[in-house]
C-alpha cells in the first residue's frame, strides 16, 4: 500500500494514486489536499471507509469508482464538484448526502449503485434537490439520478430532460412513465436497466442519446417519437429481447452499432427518408433474414451486417443511385465494388464487372467453402474474408494487385493459396490466424513484411521471402511453431519487435550483415534455437530478445553492442563465459541482469534522463535513442571493444 505521507504535500491527489488497490480498506486524506484526482480509489474494492477533508474541492471523475465494499461516505461542506461516473458501481453504497456546496454533478456520478436507497440535498443547495430520494435540478426540470433499488417511478411532469447516466445500472427498474414534458433523453439514460420490459415515450421527444436503452435486456419493443430525426450510437444495442421497433418516416440517420446485439430482431422497416446507415449498425442481429434498403441511402458503413448469421437477402430499391443489389449481395451501383455479402450465404458467383473486393465484405461467411475471383478484381480489401472458417481454397486471379489487411484473418480452415505475381502489397495481419496454411511464395514485387501478417499460422513450415524485402514488420511470424528455418534478405537493417517470437521449431537463423537492431522479444520463446549468427553491424539486442531460448547455447556479440533487460533470460544453457564479450574499460559486467531476472519487463520508467551514462556521455545517443531502443530499460550496459 503506498503511503499517505507523500498526500500531505500535493494539493491535489493525483490521477490514479490508489488505483486498483485490493488491499486498502481504510484511509484518511490528511488536511490540506483539494482535489481527489480522477481513479484516484478506483476498483479499490476492499475500501470500506474513507475520511476526505474538508479542505477538499473537488471529487475527480471516477475518483471512487468501483469501490464496492464502500458502504457509506461524507462529502464535505466544501465540495463544489463531483465528477463524471465519480462514485459508478459502488455496489454497497445505500445512502449519500449533497452538501449545499455542490454546483456541479457530471454524467452517472451515482450509476450502478445498486443498493443505494436515499439521496439528500441539502435545502441550501441552489443548483440541486431531492425529492422522495430521486436527485433533479433544483428546479425540478432535469431528473439527474434515480435510485437503484427502485421497481417502478413516477417522474414529476415539471421534468423536461432526463440527464446523462440517470437511471444508468437500475437494474431492478420494470417499467416508468415519462412526463408529456420530456424532450430529451440523456446519453446512457437508461443504460443497464436489465429489468426493464416497456417503456413509452412521449411525442414530444425530440432527441434520445448515444447509449440511451444499451443493454436493456427484457425491452421487447419500442415507438420512437416521429420527431427524432437519428438514431444514435448505440442507443439500443444489446436490447436482445427486443423483436420490433418502429422507426419513424422522417428519420435521416441511423448511427453507428445503432442495433448492434439486438439478438430477437426478426425484421425492420427502414423508412425512405433515411440517408445514411452508420457502422455495425446491424450486426449481431442474429435473427434477421432479409432487409430492404430504400432509395434515398447514400451511405453505408463497415461491417453494417457483420454477424447476422441468418442474413440471406439484402434487398435494394431500384431508384437507388449509389447502391445496388444482385442474388441478396450489396455492389456499388455500377457493380465494380462488391459491398457486403449476408453472412448466411454458402456460395456467390460474384460477376466479371467487379473490380473490387470491399472492406470486410465476406467478414464473418462461416459457410462459405470456395469462391472464385474473377480477373478483372485488382483490389482485395483489408478484411474480405475475415474470420470465413470454413474456407478452404480460393482463387486470386493475377489482376490484383493489393491484399489489405486481415483480408483472411482467421481463415483457418484455408491450407493453401497462392499470390500471383501482380501483388505488391500485403497488408497486416492478412493471414493472421490461418492455422492451416502449410506453406506460401510471397511475390518478388513485395518490399515489406507487414505487421503481425504470419502471426499465429501454427502449421507454416515454408516460405519464400523475396530478396526485395527490406523490411519486416514487428510480430510477422509470430508464433509460426512449425517453421524450422527462414532466410532474411539481405536488405533488411531491424529484427523487429516480436518478428519470430514463439517460433519453437527455428533452429537456426542468419541475420544479414547490415542489420543494426535486434529489438524487443524478437526471438522469444524459439525454444529449439541451437545457434544464431549475428553480424558485426548490430548495435543493440532489445529487452528480452533470446528471452527462453533454452536450447541456444552459445552466442557471439560483437563490440559496441548495447544489450537490454533480460535479453537472454531463461536460457539455461548459456552462461556468460559462452559469450565473447570484450570487458576493456568502460564496459560495466552484465551480471545476471539479462540471464535468469525474476522481472521480464520493467512495468514504469525509473530514470527520466540518462546523463552520466557511456551511452550517452560517450557514444552521443539521446534520451530519445535509449528509450525508442530499449523502451526506456535503465539496465542496458554497452560492450565495449
Amino acid at each position: 500500500m503506498k503511503s499517505q505521507v507523500a498526500l500531505i504535500f500535493e494539493a491535489k491527489m493525483r490521477d490514479g494514486f490508489f488505483k486498483n488497490d485490493t488491499s486498502l480498506t481504510k484511509i484518511k486524506i490528511p488536511e490540506g489536499v483539494t482535489e481527489i484526482g480522477e481513479w484516484a480509489f478506483s476498483g479499490c474494492t476492499s475500501l470500506t471507509s474513507i475520511e476526505i477533508p474538508d479542505s477538499v474541492t473537488v471529487i475527480g471523475d471516477s475518483a471512487f469508482k468501483g469501490c464496492t465494499s464502500l458502504t457509506s461516505i461524507r462529502i464535505p461542506d466544501g465540495v463544489t464538484e463531483i465528477g463524471a461516473w465519480g462514485y459508478c458501481g459502488c455496489s454497497s453504497l445505500t445512502s449519500i448526502e449533497i452538501p449545499s456546496s455542490v454546483t456541479k454533478i457530471w454524467t452517472g456520478a451515482f450509476s450502478y449503485c445498486a443498493e443505494l436507497q436515499y439521496i439528500v440535498v441539502d435545502e441550501n443547495n441552489t443548483a440541486y434537490c431531492s425529492k422522495d430520494n430521486v436527485l433533479y435540478s433544483k428546479d425540478m426540470s432535469i431528473l439527474i439520478a434515480a435510485l437503484g433499488v427502485r421497481d417502478s417511478i413516477k417522474i414529476p411532469k415539471s421534468v423536461t430532460k432526463i440527464g446523462a447516466g440517470a437511471f444508468s445500472g437500475c437494474a431492478y427498474l420494470t417499467s416508468i412513465e415519462i412526463p408529456d414534458g420530456v424532450t430529451d433523453i440523456g446519453y446512457m439514460a437508461f443504460e443497464g436497466c436489465k429489468s426493464l420490459i416497456s417503456i413509452k415515450i412521449p411525442d414530444g421527444v425530440t432527441k434520445i442519446m448515444d447509449y440511451a436503452f444499451e443493454g436493456c435486456t427484457s425491452l421487447t419493443s419500442l415507438k420512437i417519437p416521429d420527431g427524432v430525426a437519428v438514431i444514435r450510437n448505440w442507443v439500443f444495442s444489446s436490447c436482445s429481447s427486443l423483436t420490433s421497433i418502429r422507426i419513424p418516416h422522417g428519420m435521416t440517420k441511423i448511427e453507428e452499432c445503432a442495433f448492434c446485439g439486438c439478438t430477437s430482431l426478426i425484421s425492420i422497416d427502414i423508412p425512405d427518408s433515411v440517408t445514411e446507415i452508420g457502422d455495425s449498425a446491424f450486426s449481431g442481429c442474429t435473427g434477421l433474414t432479409s432487409i430492404t434498403i430504400p432509395g434515398n441511402v447514400t451511405k453505408i458503413g463497415d461491417s453494417t451486417f457483420y454477424r447476422c448469421t441468418k442474413l440471406l437477402n439484402i434487398i435494394v430499391a431500384e431508384n437507388n443511385t449509389v447502391y445496388c443489389s444482385r442474388d441478396g449481395v450489396l455492389y456499388s451501383k455500377d457493380m465494380s465494388t462488391l459491398i457486403t455479402v449476408p453472412d448466411g450465404k454458402e456460395s456467390i458467383d460474384i460477376p466479371d464487372s467487379v473490380t473490387e473486393i470491399g472492406h470486410n465484405a465476406f467478414w464473418g461467411c462461416t459457410s462459405l467453402t470456395s469462391i472464385t475471383i474473377p480477373d478483372g478484381v485488382t483490389v482485395i480489401e483489408g478484411g474480405a474474408f475475415y474470420g470465413c472458417t470454413k474456407l478452404t481454397s480460393i482463387n486470386i486471379p493475377n489482376s490484383v494487385a493489393e491484399i489489405g489487411g486481415s483480408a483472411f484473418n482467421g481463415c483457418k480452415s484455408l491450407a493453401s493459396v497462392e499470390i500471383p505475381g501482380s501483388v505488391t502489397e500485403i497488408g497486416g495481419r492478412a493471414f493472421e490466424s490461418c492455422t492451416s496454411l502449410t506453406s506460401i511464395v510471397i511475390p518478388d514485387g513485395v518490399t515489406e513484411i507487414r505487421h503481425g501478417v504470419f502471426r499465429g499460422c501454427t502449421k507454416l513450415i515454408s516460405i519464400v521471402i523475396p530478396d526485395k524485402v527490406t523490411k519486416i514488420w514487428d510480430s510477422a511470424f509470430e508464433g509460426c511453431s512449425s517453421l524450422s528455418s527462414i532466410k532474411i534478405p539481405c536488405g533488411v537493417i531491424e529484427i523487429e519487435r516480436d518478428v519470430f517470437r514463439n517460433c519453437t521449431s527455428l533452429t537456426s537463423i542468419e541475420i544479414p550483415d547490415d542489420v543494426t537492431i535486434i529489438e524487443d522479444s524478437a526471438f522469444k520463446g524459439c525454444t529449439n534455437l541451437t545457434s544464431i549468427r549475428i553480424p558485426k553491424s548490430l548495435r543493440c539486442i532489445g529487452r528480452c530478445a533470446f528471452s527462453g531460448c533454452t536450447s541456444l547455447t552459445s552466442i557471439e556479440i560483437p563490440a559496441w553492442t548495447l544489450i537490454g533487460q533480460n535479453a537472454f533470460w531463461g536460457c539455461f544453457n548459456l552462461q556468460s563465459d559462452d559469450m565473447r564479450l570484450n570487458r576493456e574499460v568502460g564496459y560495466e559486467d552484465l551480471g545476471d541482469n539479462y540471464f535468469h531476472s525474476a522481472d521480464s519487463y520493467y512495468d514504469d520508467r525509473t530514470f527520466d534522463s540518462y546523463h552520466g551514462s557511456y551511452a550517452q556521455d560517450v557514444e552521443g545517443w539521446s534520451d530519445q535513442d535509449i528509450d525508442d531502443v530499449l523502451d526506456g530499460d535503465p539496465d542496458a550496459y554497452w560492450n565495449i571493444d
